[in-house]
C-alpha cells in the first residue's frame, strides 16, 4: 500500500529509516536472519534500513561509506567499479549524473557503450548480501519488486591514516579528498580543507559534487568574494557540459537548482550565526535559479526555491510572484501556499491583493491626489 501511494505521486521506491527502531524490530523476526556473518562483524552498530521498491526502478551511480544490502525478496542487478572509475568528463555518460534517465532506461541506452573492463556487474538473489567497500561507485536496477535490508556506516568513522592510504590507492576519486576536507573541517582547520577542495577540483573539474562543497564552504567562512568567483566557474561549466551534449537544457537546469539550494541553506546559516545585520551581496543563487526555470518552466521545485530565495532577500514581489507560478501549476502545493503566507504576513497584508496592497504603501502621496477633485466638487 505505502509503495502504490508513492507510485501514484511517480516515486517508486519506499524507505523505512532506522530511527524509531521499527527497522530493527522487523530484521530480528525476519526468516533467515541469524545474526550478521563474521566478515560483516563491523556493520553490528550501523543505522539499518528497509527498503520497498517497485520493478525496474533504481539508484544511480552514487558513493557512500561502506556497506552491506540482504536482499530478502525480488532480484537486484548491480553494476560496480572501484573508486576515481568515472573521474573525468571522458567518463560522463557512464555516470549517474546523468539527470532524469532512470535506471532501466541508463541500462538499456548507456550502458551497452561502457567498455566491458569499466565495470563489474551481477545480479543479487533473494536471501544473497552484498558488500561494497568504502566509496566504490556501484548503481543497481530492481528486477520484480524487491525487498531488502540495507546496513551502511557513516563516514565520521573512517580513520584517517585508512583514508590517506586510499586518496594514494585511487588518486582519481574525488570522494576520498571529499572525506578528507570534511575531516579537516571537523578539526576547523579551514585552511587545510579548502586546500583538499581546490585539489578535488584539479582531480575533476566538472564534478558538481565538488562545486558543492566549494561553495558551501566559501559560504560558510564568509568569503562572499570567493563565492561570486566560484559560483561563475561552476556556472561555466554546466554551460561548457551542454555544450558538448553531456547535459541537455533541463539537466542542466536541474544542477544549477541544486547548486543553488545548497547556496541559499549555507546563506541560511551565516545568517543566523551572525552577530548582527548581515547582507550578502549579489545573492549569485538568484541567477543560478533564474537558469533553471527558464530552462525548464515547468520545474516546481526551482519556481518554489526562486520565490522563497526572494523572500530571504526581502523582495516581496518577486517572491509572490514567483511563488504564484508554483500554484498556477500545482493549486494544492503545500509549500507554496505557506510560502506566500509568510510572504503576506511579513509584507503586513493579505494573501488577497498583495501586490495591490503593496504599490498603495509604496506611494503614499496618491490618494491625497485623489481627494482633491471631490473637495473642489464640494465647494462648487
Amino acid at each position: 500500500e505505502d509503495l502504490e501511494k508513492l507510485q501514484d505521486k511517480g516515486e517508486d521506491v519506499v524507505s523505512y529509516g532506522h530511527a524509531t527502531g521499527f527497522v530493527e524490530r522487523v530484521l530480528n523476526v525476519t526468516p533467515g536472519w541469524s545474526g550478521l556473518p563474521g566478515f560483516l562483524k563491523h556493520f553490528a552498530d550501523a543505522p539499518k534500513s528497509l527498503s520497498l521498491s517497485a520493478t525496474r526502478s533504481g539508484l544511480s551511480f552514487h558513493t557512500h561509506g561502506p556497506s552491506a544490502f540482504w536482499l530478502l525478496h525480488g532480484r537486484k542487478h548491480w553494476y560496480i567499479c572501484q573508486p576515481g572509475c568515472m573521474g573525468g568528463s571522458s567518463n560522463q555518460a557512464f555516470s549517474a549524473t546523468v539527470l532524469g534517465h532512470q535506471a532501466w532506461q541508463w541500462a538499456n541506452e548507456t550502458l551497452p557503450g561502457i567498455p566491458p573492463d569499466k565495470l563489474q556487474q551481477c545480479t543479487q538473489e533473494a536471501g544473497e548480501v552484498i558488500f561494497v567497500p568504502n566509496q566504490w561507485e556501484h548503481a543497481t536496477l530492481n528486477i520484480g519488486t524487491a525487498l531488502g535490508f540495507q546496513m551502511q556506516k557513516p563516514l565520521e568513522r573512517y580513520m584517517q591514516k585508512e583514508l590517506e592510504a586510499d586518496i594514494a590507492a585511487y588518486p582519481q576519486s574525488i570522494d576520498f579528498l571529499l572525506e578528507k576536507a570534511s575531516s579537516a573541517w571537523l578539526a576547523n582547520n579551514q585552511p587545510a580543507k579548502l586546500e583538499t577542495l581546490l585539489a578535488a577540483f584539479e582531480v575533476w573539474p566538472e564534478n558538481m559534487k565538488v562545486c558543492q562543497a566549494i561553495l558551501k564552504h566559501a559560504l560558510g567562512a564568509g568569503d562572499f568574494k570567493e563565492t561570486t568567483s566560484w559560483s561563475k566557474k561552476c556556472k561555466d561549466v554546466v554551460g561548457e557540459l551542454e555544450q558538448r551534449g553531456i547535459y541537455t537544457s533541463k539537466q542542466a537546469g536541474a544542477v544549477l537548482s541544486g547548486l543553488a539550494k545548497t547556496m541559499v541553506a549555507s546563506a541560511e546559516e551565516v545568517l543566523k550565526s551572525a552577530a548582527g545585520p548581515l547582507r550578502i551581496p549579489g545573492a549569485p543563487w538568484i541567477a543560478y535559479l533564474q537558469d533553471a526555470v527558464r530552462r525548464n518552466p515547468k520545474d516546481e521545485d526551482s519556481l518554489l526555491a526562486l520565490g522563497l530565495a526572494y523572500w530571504h532577500l526581502k523582495n516581496g514581489r518577486e517572491a509572490e510572484r514567483w511563488l504564484h507560478k508554483v500554484l498556477q501549476l500545482k493549486p494544492d502545493h503545500e509549500a507554496a501556499r505557506e510560502g506566500l503566507k509568510s510572504v503576506h504576513r511579513g509584507m503586513g497584508t493579505s494573501a488577497m491583493g498583495f501586490s495591490r496592497a503593496s504599490a498603495k504603501h509604496s506611494t503614499p502621496q496618491k490618494p491625497a491626489q485623489q481627494q482633491v477633485p471631490q473637495r473642489q466638487k464640494r465647494r462648487i
